[in-house]
């Protein structure tokens, strides 16, 4: 049926003379340069284009921001590839940020010099008229801006909003009655066309010239069609790009995406040829075209359509030309498709406005269009005063935070850039391999949800059964699923309005509309956890399982236990219903912060659960909330569950692929190859077109210096539970105190495990406000040789947001839990001489080390220092039983001192408050008492050992 469609789609297309063409199809000659523009920035190659960016360089202070964006459209579109998306999640996923030149203005809000240019820039056909002229004097004219950083904050809403161009999406185009009848009601997925500024304004409200007006005093606007669209309050005018996407896995190739747009973009040529037949001189100058790009999940196309005119009166043909294509996958790809736009863009402000704005001024004036004057006050790079023009931001106060950039429904963001970090810092950031500089006031606010309702079941247990649909398979998802919930002593029940009023609280963006009820109560296990990314952005997270009661009883006949399950029974006694009030004041505690206090939670990795108070004293007494409060936990519950379901794809291939000896030999003889049969035979995966289940948003905020406060939150005004420290919500080990340098800024070196299993260490400076001395790289490597002298170096976990992680990965980290190997010291030397231009020193062979090892080392070394160890104690235990990796540490300790194991289990009964006997020690001699007490065993032990000498407690 919809191959029929498209053929019928195409004979159409024939009939009213619309013609795809090919690169190797002649060029029009009006076109002619604008074509060779897109050809030539079509070869840039991302390497070379690299190696020609200074990070030091005034000429060109844009190009660091282009190379950052192809960096990041590649990453983004290698993580959206084979995750089966719909076409609107890769358009979420990619759109905005390809189009990013066509939202920001250009130009410095304080010098008004530019702070972006295109690679190549748009030229006039013509450029002996006075008009193409005029744009060259003008660019000679241009200066990039020399601004300080800390006052030229690049490529940002800070520089002022795009006034010039406008977008509609999904809206229908009003073609001609002869034809509508025979079209799809079906709007291209975006249109982009030009604001109707004063200057438009002004224009399409003046009288046409007497010989045009169909009545007299008639306007521009009574004569002329200047929208595709309804007529609207604030129209769209004469569209130049359209855009169309399908997802990775749509079964509509590239020639069924062009024939459905061919007839959006003939009704916005046309409209361009009507402006233009009516204005004399133009016809040398300037000839309709509109851009169309097309994708198919990370793969683009650019297209131009243009119009052919016939000879001998013959109808003209609406030529639709491929001019370039390629896959996001690739960063040169990424690097050519952010140029192309950058240059559209550019043609749109500079020579395509300027044309309609002159051929409408003709039609006021009766002068031709080479004729034409023109003064654009809505250009503001004519005008002198800026105050007027750069619009005040929306009031974005939230809780202590600024919300700088939002991210809805989307697993990334694009990385602050260095010219971001150096506004906030006031510093050259160095772009070097063995470090970072990073600014303290920024975190990213994710929100990562497995959420599951009676109608999102039966897509969720399809995915987890594959396509052979394993009955094995889903029920084990679903026992697993349900003795999770049931395991619980407590159970947060909350509505789904109240559930979205927590996301949004948390990231400040709008929660999908879902297929539940508002009415609907659903079963909620959350967590929050304080981390660095792998790239050392700061992550405030909350990890969330809800599960509505429908779901809930599907999922528990789909488990089909065969015996009587209690916790099914006795889950209603375990419910404890939390209100909005509640909510928001849980959300006031967590959200708040200086960025000193979140900058100690993070480098200490924070986790904490989230319960119901009261606490429960009687099994069969029903309690309802009167305060949420924050569990201490050492090992993640909620999100390694539901990562499972979230990231790792359940679905697996058979081992095997069988095809029958006879179908074989007549695919032989139609041709195929041997290897071709297996592929075409082997099973694929389940096609579903989304997970709607999934739920994942985020948003960067900047901090503001207001420190979480006790006395004055809330949330912890109600709360039983002590403060010990005045850092991280008081879940900090303060046996060494926080110690923040000089230079208002500390140094963290982090331990990272790679996906290929190496240990890999890396370090980080950040800095709470603008490091005023640091002038150059040379001050900054005495900087952090100075931080390195004084000790004052603090250790920390990275984590990937998209890990499956499990409780072997530790949080609440003693702040710091170690001092630095001589791995990490060559590392940080070897980092000062790459500041300095100096050759890296390297190991002997002698000195290698297994990384393996040293990560299993570390992380014991973590546990021994929690339980109340000095780190003197625990290096020397680890030496002496070098026998003993992190798996026997954790789970043999426990039984040798204390008879049990303080490894999680699966699916016991268990307090949803966390680990209480959890241990946060304000000093050494505290930690001793723990041990002495809890580990009598291992404190005698470690006693016994000799050259220690131990406080008598």
């Amino acid at each position: 049926m919809a191959d029929d469609h498209i053929q019928s789609l195409r004979r159409l297309a024939k009939r009213y003379h619309i013609r795809p063409r090919l690169p190797s199809d002649e060029w029009p000659e009006a076109h002619v340069k604008t074509f060779r523009n897109i050809k030539a920035l079509g070869e840039y190659k991302f390497d070379t284009y690299s190696h020609s960016i200074s990070v030091l360089s005034d000429k060109e202070p844009w190009k660091q921001q282009t190379q950052a964006r192809a960096r990041w459209l590649t990453t983004r579109a290698e993580r959206l590839f084979g995750q089966d998306r719909n076409e609107a999640g890769w358009r979420f996923g990619l759109e905005n940020d390809v189009l990013r030149r066509f939202t920001v203005e250009v130009a410095c809000p304080r010098c008004r010099a530019r702070v972006w240019q295109s690679e190549i820039q748009a030229t006039w056909n013509n450029e002996n008229e006075d008009y193409a002229q005029q744009l060259e004097e003008r660019r000679r004219m241009r200066r990039p801006c020399q601004c300080p950083p800390n006052e030229r904050p690049m490529d940002s809403y800070d520089i002022g909003m795009n006034t010039l161009f406008d977008d509609r999406a999904q809206e229908f185009v009003i073609h001609e009655d002869l034809i509508k009848s025979q079209l799809p009601k079906q709007g291209p997925d975006r249109v982009f066309g030009l604001q109707n500024t004063r200057s438009f304004d002004k224009l399409l409200s003046s009288p046409v010239r007497p010989d045009l007006a169909n009545t007299p005093g008639d306007t521009i606007a009574d004569i002329l069609k200047t929208t595709p669209f309804k007529t609207q309050a604030d129209p769209l005018l004469f569209p130049f790009l359209v855009l169309e996407a399908k997802s990775e896995g749509s079964a509509s190739g590239f020639d069924a995406i062009l024939v459905q747009s061919s007839f959006p973009i003939r009704a916005l040529l046309k409209m361009q040829d009507n402006l233009r037949s009516n204005v004399s001189g133009v016809e040398g100058a300037f000839s309709p075209l509109v851009w169309f790009l097309a994708s198919r999940g990370d793969a683009w196309r650019v297209y131009c359509g243009h119009i052919t005119k016939g000879n001998n009166e013959e109808p003209a043909k609406y030529d639709i030309t491929l001019l370039w294509s390629g896959s996001l996958l690739h960063k040169d790809n990424a690097l050519q498709l952010v140029l192309i736009v950058d240059y559209i863009m550019d043609w749109a402000r500079e020579v395509y406005r300027d044309s309609i704005l002159r051929q409408l001024k003709s039609l006021v004036t009766g002068q031709s269009f080479d004729q034409v004057s023109l003064v654009d006050s809505d250009i503001f790079s004519m005008r002198r005063d800026i105050s007027n023009w750069i619009p005040a931001p929306p009031s974005t106060v939230f809780d202590g935070l600024t919300l700088s950039t939002s991210v809805v429904n989307r697993e990334d963001s694009p990385p602050s850039s260095s010219v971001e970090e150096q506004t906030m810092l006031d510093i050259r950031i160095p772009n070097t391999k063995l470090g970072s500089v990073q600014s303290a006031s920024s975190a990213n606010f994710r929100f990562v949800c497995l959420y599951l309702t009676e109608t999102l079941i039966q897509n969720f247990l399809q995915v987890v059964g594959g396509s052979q649909n394993i009955e094995s398979k889903t029920k084990k998802a679903a026992q697993d699923i349900v003795n999770f919930i049931t395991q619980f002593e407590d159970v947060l029940v909350m509505s789904k309005t109240d559930l979205d009023l927590f996301e949004t609280l948390w990231t400040g963006a709008a929660a999908p509309i879902g297929p539940a009820k508002n009415a609907d109560e659903f079963y909620v296990f959350m967590e929050a956890s304080w981390y660095f990314s792998s790239s050392w952005e700061i992550t405030r997270e909350v990890s969330c399982l809800a599960v509505n009661k429908s779901a809930f009883k599907i999922l528990a006949t789909c488990a089909n236990f065969g015996v009587r399950h209690k916790g099914v029974e006795n889950l209603p006694k375990y419910e404890r219903h939390c209100s909005s009030d509640d909510i928001r004041e849980l959300i006031g505690c967590i959200r708040s912060g200086s960025p000193w206090q979140v900058l100690l939670a993070t480098i200490s990795c924070t986790l904490v659960t989230i319960y119901p108070l009261p606490l429960r004293w009687k099994e069969d007494f029903p309690l309802r909330v009167s305060i949420l409060g924050l569990g201490y936990t050492h090992f993640g519950r909620v999100k390694p569950f539901i990562m499972k379901y979230l990231k790792s794809e359940p679905w697996e291939p058979r081992k095997n692929t069988i095809v029958p000896g006879r179908e074989i030999n007549r695919l032989l003889k139609q041709g195929h190859k041997i290897n071709e049969i297996f592929d075409m035979k082997r099973e694929q995966p389940p096609k579903h077109t989304d997970k709607p289940w999934k739920r994942i948003s985020e948003t960067l905020f900047t901090l503001k210096d207001e420190p979480h406060d006790r006395s004055r939150c809330d949330r912890c005004k109600g709360s039983p539970r002590s403060n010990i420290s005045p850092f991280a919500h008081g879940f900090l080990d303060t046996r060494n105190q926080p110690v923040l340098s000089d230079y208002n800024a500390i140094l963290v070196v982090s331990l990272q495990l790679t996906s290929r299993g190496v240990y890999t260490p890396d370090s980080c400076v950040f800095a709470l406000s603008g490091v005023h001395e640091l002038d150059d790289n040379i001050g900054l490597s005495v900087m952090i040789g100075s931080l390195i002298q004084g000790n004052l170096i603090y250790h920390t976990l990275k984590y990937d947001v998209n890990y499956s992680t499990s409780h072997f990965d530790m949080y609440n980290l003693p702040l710091p839990y170690r001092s630095v190997t001589g791995e990490e010291e060559l590392r940080l030397l070897n980092w000062i001489r790459e500041l300095q231009d100096e050759d890296f020193q390297v190991h002997k062979e002698d000195e290698l080390r297994d990384e393996s090892s040293e990560w299993n080392f570390t992380r014991a070394l973590m546990y021994l220092l929690r339980i109340g160890h000095t780190e003197k104690e625990a290096a020397l235990f680890m030496t002496k039983e070098s026998a003993y990796q992190y798996d026997d540490v954790l789970s043999k300790m426990p039984k040798e001192n204390r008879g049990e194991s303080e490894k999680f289990e699966s699916f016991q009964q268990v307090d949803l408050r966390g680990e209480q006997l959890a241990q946060r020690y304000s000093s050494w001699i505290e930690g001793k008492v723990f041990l002495k007490r809890e580990y009598p065993n291992q404190f005698n032990y470690i006693s016994s050992l000799q050259n220690l000498h131990y406080i008598t407690v």
